[in-house]
């Protein structure tokens, strides 16, 4: 267990105006990084063994920021300078480059602002699997994610024949993936909707879209330390975090490298001192942007389900941010989560209060964030003990419901299976060899001795896929299988699938299918099939 020597002493408090203001929610101008709050913090990240965050709150005029642990193991300290892995909180400023062009009503190719339809900008590259939606669906529909499409991250590319890939290769693979629901109809959360975004900023621009958002939004507030993928962090190795992953035993490090071609899907890197920048010109309404842009970047576009991200309020969604009600308070918010860290960035426009959180792990990071955000924004606004949400009970709850999850794939997936397996169709070795699908692409199936003691075991790779992340055949009975996405180094499963192999009437086999969505999800993005070419 880590103890106090966990806890980085540097904390820093950046007054940008003398003048405390006073709210009947609670005492501006007060550091949140109380004696109590700090002991509270060490024990959470314990607890969901994070090695390192850097936290910063804004409160009126005041900045406040502190770090936490470790930034690289095993001694360099996390700092409110260090650079994290900001994910998915990318997307709002992504939604933002947009709505300056589209305030600017100067440009012919967006005569319709968030109406216009995406075909019309990139009509080569736009095509989804229903001819009605490829014309129809609007800029609008893509960045509030009412599109139809689920995420089909699994089918993302990184590299293509060998070079990485681009927003416009992600846009061109939407034709082969199939949507879950019509247009319109219900909020899915779709990575691939803000590669399509990003493609059409470059393309009405002329420009790479970190140089746009550069240019439009970081240097103008003063983020100078703020970059897509870990280029920034490279030049300064000092300040770049190292992402790590804990097996229940250990940490292994994971590598920034996979977030060079997420641009506005999820690749910034940067500091909590710079996203303070961000907050407080939002929370203020002040420049660089119009008032237009600000009330464009607040307004609610499409419902989302239930999920208590921010408390148990109904939530929307807008430009890259979620908007609800947290104790009477107007609040918005975005997590994001990379293989190389995680963030929470949340803010109470009226009180011109906010908190962002980047931490060094995935799915961890996230919890942690909830659980250290929701604590600072309950103190902030003096909500009573017995009147607080126990965010930390209700994470805990989820975390216990994810692993069951992952303990039980077997009888999720396959519940009637029988008690003595029966064989698969011809030889294992007959499975090896390669397999392709239009959307995600090609699957190359090896057999492998993991270790002396057991048979071989169908090890699957993925090329122009994250190369750390392997998939782990497992034989269920007759031509059923369990795939298991799974971390080789860390022994770590990320997720499962079950899969089936097909043969045709000479006893060859032909194809794999996938399930990419388990029984009873909310959301069934359906079965594939990869034919076998080799």
């Amino acid at each position: 267990m880590l103890g106090k020597s966990f806890l980085n002493s540097a904390s820093i408090a950046i007054a940008l105006c003398s003048q405390t203001q006073i709210s009947q929610a609670g005492v501006a101008g007060t550091s949140p990084f109380s004696p109590d709050f700090i002991e509270y913090a060490d024990v959470v990240l314990d607890e969901w063994k994070v090695p390192g965050a850097s936290i910063a709150v804004i409160d009126g005029d005041d900045v406040f920021a502190r770090g936490f642990g470790f930034a690289t193991l095993p001694n360099t300290s996390a700092t409110p300078e260090t650079l994290w892995s900001a994910g998915s909180t990318t997307k709002a400023f992504t939604a933002t480059a947009l709505s300056l062009l589209i305030a600017g009503n100067n440009n012919s190719q967006l005569p319709r602002g968030w109406s216009t339809p995406i075909s019309s900008i990139i009509r080569d590259d736009f095509v989804l699997h229903d001819e009605w939606a490829t014309h129809h669906v609007t800029l609008e529909d893509a960045v509030s994610h009412r599109t139809g499409m689920p995420r089909h991250d699994n089918s993302i590319p990184q590299k293509i024949e060998g070079r990485p890939a681009t927003v416009r290769d992600m846009t061109r693979n939407l034709r082969h993936l199939r949507p879950t629901f019509e247009p319109r109809v219900r909020w899915q959360y779709c990575n691939y909707m803000f590669a399509v975004l990003s493609h059409v900023i470059e393309t009405v621009t002329g420009s790479h879209l970190e140089d746009v958002l550069r240019r439009h939004i970081w240097a103008p507030l003063g983020m100078n330390n703020t970059s897509f993928g870990a280029r920034q962090g490279r030049k300064t190795p000092t300040l770049l975090s190292t992402g790590y992953y804990w097996n229940g035993e250990k940490y292994f490090s994971t590598s920034h490298d996979s977030l060079d071609t997420l641009s506005g899907i999820g690749a910034v890197v940067s500091s909590v001192l710079d996203y303070a920048k961000w907050l407080k010109c939002l929370t203020y309404q002040t420049a660089p942007f119009s008032e237009a842009v600000h009330r464009d970047i607040r307004q609610p576009r499409m419902l989302e389900p239930l999920h208590d991200f921010l408390g148990p309020d109904v939530e929307t969604y807008g430009l890259g941010w979620s908007r609800t009600n947290l104790h009477g308070n107007v609040a918005y918010g975005h997590t994001g989560s990379t293989m190389s860290g995680g963030a929470i960035v949340t803010w109470l426009p009226e009180l011109h209060f906010g908190v962002i959180i980047f931490a060094n792990t995935a799915t961890s990071s996230n919890n942690i964030g909830r659980v250290l955000a929701m604590r600072i924004l309950e103190d902030r606004l003096n909500v009573r003990q017995d009147l607080r949400y126990k965010i930390a009970e209700r994470v805990r709850e989820q975390d216990q419901q994810g692993k069951a999850f992952f303990a039980n794939y077997r009888d999720i997936l396959y519940p009637n299976r029988p008690e003595k397996p029966l064989p698969f169709s011809g030889d294992q070795s007959q499975l090896t060899g390669s397999y392709s699908e239009p959307g995600y692409g090609l699957i190359v199936i090896e057999e492998e001795g993991l270790s002396q003691s057991v048979e071989k075991t169908l090890i699957g790779r993925r090329p122009g896929k994250p190369e750390d992340t392997e998939l782990l055949f497992e034989h269920i009975s007759g031509d059923f299988w369990v795939v298991r996405a799974w971390i080789r180094e860390a022994n770590a499963t990320a997720a499962f699938f079950a899969a089936d192999f097909k043969f045709n009437v000479s006893g060859h086999v032909e194809s794999l299918r996938l399930a990419l969505s388990p029984p009873g999800a909310a959301i069934d993005e359906g079965t594939i099939t990869f034919d076998k070419i080799g």
